[in-house]
C-alpha cells in the first residue's frame, strides 16, 4: 500500500512529519507495504526506491500507537538519508533528531510486553540417519591411488 492507502489520520500524520522535516514530498513518494515475511522487525525502510515495509502484526488495532510510531521511526530513516546523504549513521544524531522532532521516542527496540506473540518459523534441523550408509568415510590419497576406509 503506499501512504495514500494509509487511513485518514495516518495519511495526515505523515504527511506532518515530512513536512516538519523539509522533505514533504516523501509523504507521497514512499511505497508501504505490509510482510507476512518479516519476524525479527517491526519495520524496515529500503533507501532503493524508498520502500517501507512494516510487520503485518502492525494490522491489528490494538497496536494502532506501535504502527504510528514505527511508521514515524523508517520515514525518519527515508527523510535523515534525503537531508544529509547516505553517509549518515542509521539511528545516528540526524535520525534521533527527526523522531523528537515528530514527538516519538528514539528507541530501536521495543520491549517485548509490549509486543503480541509473533510466530515464528523455525527451522526443523535435519537428522542424519544412523546405518552403513551415513557412516562417515575416510579417503586417502597414497601414491595417486584413492583409497577409502570405513
Amino acid at each position: 500500500m503506499s501512504l495514500l492507502e494509509l487511513d485518514s489520520d495516518l495519511r495526515a500524520k505523515s504527511q506532518g512529519w515530512c513536512a516538519a522535516w523539509g522533505v514533504a514530498p516523501l509523504a507521497h513518494q514512499a511505497q508501504i507495504a505490509y510482510s507476512t515475511r518479516q519476524r525479527t522487525s517491526l519495520g524496515r525502510a529500503h533507501y532503493e526506491g524508498e520502500r517501507i515495509l512494516l510487520n503485518a502484526v502492525l494490522r491489528d488495532p490494538a497496536l494502532r500507537p506501535l504502527l504510528e510510531e514505527v511508521l514515524c521511526h523508517e520515514l525518519a530513516h527515508l527523510a535523515a538519508r534525503r537531508l544529509h546523504g547516505p553517509g549518515i549513521r542509521p539511528h545516528g544524531k540526524e535520525w534521533k533528531a527527526l523522531l523528537r522532532s515528530a514527538g516519538h521516542c528514539a528507541r530501536v527496540t521495543v520491549p517485548s510486553a509490549e509486543l503480541p506473540p509473533i510466530r515464528s518459523r523455525r527451522r526443523r534441523r535435519r537428522r542424519v540417519a544412523s546405518g552403513s550408509i551415513s557412516q562417515v568415510l575416510l579417503a586417502k590419497v597414497f601414491d595417486g591411488i584413492l583409497r577409502i576406509a570405513r
